[in-house]
């Protein structure tokens, strides 16, 4: 008689949150399956080949990998190795032909600074924005409960030391705070100031508190690494540390039962003690039948805003130098994008796993709204996409010295093209906002017993310092629950 096999946890989606989680537990000792619907983990985090090129899925950053912060400590105390090299500027920012590169030391920084945006107070701020986040992602002690309303209460006061810290700054608007600390800005420098905090927050300076303002502000400051092999090959080393993965493995419905969950997908039927969702929250309705956990997750359908990315996946062929990152500043939006900035990545030149030699792998990623992109009407849907594409890679061109003849390959990414291949057409996790701070969110567990979320939607918030912070905040809560 077939025996259905019986996991402690069965993390479902292999993004940063869920192959994370997977990790931890299997570390803490669980029996753990991980199953992923694509044939490779990561989801927007991912490595892929195209027509033989490799990309990354994001045009994302390695941020915080250095010893004392959540994202290096958490490889470390996993035992896992990565091939990383520091990144002397996080990015470089080009605006109106000039170009100033975010170096994480601030001396260098506040030089190119003056250059570019020259303003008396500038050092002032910047020496207060680089101490308030090295204190800031010291603290590692709070987690974030919503499991019931005890469970809550405790977890919030896990938030006292920060709230003592930084709690003024929570409740200031980020405009104001900008107003005090950087009077009369001219306006390219709140340009470049608005598109930085997008890039972590999702979000405008006009919609935020100025805790989030200056944590979005200094990430640069944070020991940010170039990954070697593309981001894929972070999966690959936590993978080798997770109990059992399957990937290519859908999951069609997770049913509650007596003591247990069971798990269907096209291959197998799998139970579980407890499930982690690793999947935007408001999708995550889907997996069960009617009744209290379906109108649970239907709950958070507000949050999904439409906000996601188009994407531009190029390979270029040249001697030029480049940086690894850039954002480049546009002086009006393009057409179908919600967003005037563009951020680029490119591979290192010497790293031939992503791009031949003498070639780079380049991703680039812009705001647009997911609704602009159904197929409805596929002939406008195939030509609002050449043509953004074509403008898209112009820009770089221009804006980077580089010849169009030196692109050997090219092709661009919508939200309907995330939602066919990640099932997700939300991108970017949801905005830090004024009028939404982080306890409004989902946390980490739910009302119902064994069932766990982690991911960009969920606490913390998105990018990797932020998911794994959600993915220790799931940790703590898991080993508060009282022996049995």
């Amino acid at each position: 008689m077939y025996q259905v096999p019986h996991y402690d946890f069965i993390v479902v989606g292999g993004g940063v949150g869920g192959t994370c989680a997977a990790a931890m537990l299997t570390q803490k000792g669980h029996r753990v399956l991980l199953l992923e619907k694509e044939p490779y983990l990561g989801g927007c985090s991912s490595t892929f080949s195209h027509q033989g090129f490799r990309y990354n899925s994001g045009a994302t950053t390695f941020a915080g990998f250095a010893a004392g912060l959540e994202v290096y400590d958490f490889f470390q105390n996993l035992g896992i190795c990565v091939l990383t090299s520091p990144l002397e500027a996080a990015f470089v920012q080009v605006q109106e032909g000039a170009s100033l590169p975010r170096y994480e030391a601030l001396a260098p920084f506040l030089e190119v600074l003056e250059t570019a945006h020259p303003h008396p107070k500038n050092r002032i701020f910047w020496e207060e924005i680089a101490r308030i986040n090295s204190a800031f992602y010291r603290h590692k002690g709070y987690y974030f409960s919503k499991g019931t309303l005890g469970k809550m209460l405790r977890s919030l006061t896990s938030f006292w030391p920060l709230a003592k810290a930084f709690g003024p700054l929570f409740l200031e608007p980020a405009t104001s705070y900008l107003s005090r600390k950087l009077p009369n800005l001219t306006p390219a420098y709140l340009k470049a100031l608005d598109a930085q905090v997008r890039i972590v927050s999702q979000t405008s300076l006009a919609h935020m508190n100025a805790l989030s303002a200056i944590l979005a502000l200094g990430y640069p400051f944070l020991a940010n690494a170039y990954v070697w092999g593309g981001m894929g090959s972070l999966f690959e080393a936590l993978e080798k540390n997770i109990y059992h993965v399957q990937t290519a493995t859908p999951v069609s419905r997770i049913v509650p039962c007596e003591g247990h969950y069971e798990v269907h997908t096209k291959k197998a039927l799998f139970h579980a003690t407890h499930v982690v969702l690793n999947l935007p929250v408001f999708e995550c309705a889907k997996f069960f039948p009617t009744g209290g956990m379906a109108e649970y997750f239907a709950r958070f359908k507000p949050l999904d805003n439409g906000q996601s990315a188009f994407m531009l996946y190029a390979t270029f062929c040249t001697e030029k130098p480049l940086a690894h990152h850039y954002q480049l500043l546009l002086e009006t939006l393009l057409p179908f994008t919600t967003s005037d900035a563009l951020f680029v990545s490119f591979s290192d030149q010497r790293d031939t796993s992503l791009a031949p030699q003498g070639h780079y792998s380049m991703t680039l990623s812009v705001h647009t709204q997911s609704s602009w992109w159904n197929k409805k009407d596929i002939l406008s849907y195939k030509n609002r996409k050449a043509t953004l594409v074509s403008q898209l890679l112009d820009e770089v061109c221009a804006r980077l010295g580089l010849e169009k003849t030196s692109v050997v390959h090219h092709f661009g990414a919508t939200p309907a093209t995330f939602a066919r291949y990640l099932g997700r057409s939300q991108l970017g996790g949801i905005p830090m906002s004024y009028t939404r701070p982080f306890f409004r969110n989902p946390a980490n567990d739910t009302p119902f017993r064994g069932l766990y979320t982690v991911g960009d939607t969920t606490f913390a918030a998105q990018g990797w310092p932020g998911v794994i912070a959600g993915v220790r905040s799931l940790e703590k809560i898991l080993d508060a629950r009282p022996s049995h």
